[in-house]
């Protein structure tokens, strides 16, 4: 009996405006604890992170297939040139201009020797490699390569062009 009449009382009466207020600043601050928790800025470049590095391998392993048909001799040039020669070789199915690194990142490509720019002039090595910027890689100012023939890709805070793939 008690309870019906304070539900009656409540219902009757509504809330105050102290605890209107009081309710919506309590909401408030769970609200901004759980923005700074989860980083939704962070999770961004995290899954760009993660879809870098999975392009990189992907060209990578591709110039592998590359150059195991061709007397292990890879693809030279710039990065627009490897891909677009990838892409002609029937290795993988993008384009120079399909194929786009999310903003702020740069697919780059390095071969060796230093200066080959086609697989006829005997590109003998090639590192694909991207700077990476969550807060997972970055704080170690780690990139991310893929170095011809390993197979796998690798994090390391070397860049390149100095020729040192140190990985982590």
């Amino acid at each position: 009996m008690k309870i019906r009449s304070v539900l009656s009382r409540v219902s009757s009466e509504g809330f105050t405006l102290i605890e209107l207020l009081l309710v919506v600043a309590i909401i408030g601050i769970m609200a901004t604890v759980l923005m700074t928790v989860i980083d939704p800025i962070d999770k961004i470049r995290l899954t760009n992170d993660t879809g870098v590095i999975s392009t990189i391998s992907q060209l990578g392993r591709a110039s592998d297939a590359y150059g195991a048909g061709h007397s292990n001799s890879y693809v030279g040039g710039t990065f627009a040139n490897a891909v677009d020669d990838l892409n002609t070789a029937g290795e993988i199915k993008y384009t120079s201009t399909t194929l786009k690194a999310p903003a702020g990142y740069a697919f780059n490509y390095l071969t060796t020797p230093a200066g080959c720019s086609t697989a006829a002039s005997s590109c003998t090595g090639y590192v694909y490699y991207v700077e990476l910027f969550s807060k997972k890689y970055k704080a170690a100012n780690a990139h991310y390569y893929y170095i011809y023939a390993t197979g796998k890709g690798c994090f390391s805070t070397t860049a390149p062009p100095d020729g040192t793939y140190t990985c982590l």
